[in-house]
């Protein structure tokens, strides 16, 4: 039986919701706080049914995800689906048969939470063994820096390429 592998993280931060959310939400500010990617945009739509598309690169390896937004709620939530991956030009054959992405916002006082989920289904139980031992730990490690970047992006408005990670290293 497939299962899902879902990987969650979340931090209070000293900022309001509406705040966190004029940041986090439009689609060309994803580049802005999500690690690794250099270029975000917005294709078509506006909220649910949104597409956009996010460009990130690895060493020579440039890849492009087209996603949709299946679930949006002004100002607290927003989760999109992977439609497509193309690496260096090239679709390419998903080794998920699906990818989902979600950012929920709560207050807490006069801070606010940020909720970030990840969710994949591999294709096969096979992949989903191989994708929980490679993948689990990358996935955690990008959402504990997405969680740094929105919160620093916030406090200190900057060049989207810089973030506090590469500061620091």
């Amino acid at each position: 039986m497939e299962q899902m592998v879902s990987v969650k993280k979340e931090k209070t931060i000293d900022f309001a919701v509406e705040e966190v959310w004029q940041f986090i939400e439009p689609a060309d500010h994803i580049a802005k706080w999500f690690p690794g990617a250099e270029y975000s945009e917005r294709i078509s739509g506006q909220g649910m049914g949104r597409k956009q598309l996010m460009f990130v690169r690895s060493g020579k390896k440039e890849t492009e995800f087209v996603q949709e937004i299946i679930d949006y709620h002004t100002g607290n939530l927003i989760k999109w689906k992977l439609l497509r991956e193309v690496l260096n030009g090239k679709e390419l054959p998903t080794k998920l048969r699906e990818a989902y992405f979600t950012i929920q916002l709560s207050q807490a006082g006069q801070k606010t939470r940020i909720n970030l989920l990840s969710e994949n289904l591999p294709r096969n139980g096979w992949k989903a063994m191989l994708f929980k031992l490679r993948e689990r730990q990358k996935i955690e490690s990008t959402l504990e820096k997405a969680l740094i970047n929105i919160e620093e992006r916030i406090r200190h408005p900057q060049s989207p390429k810089e973030t506090l990670m590469d500061a620091l290293l």
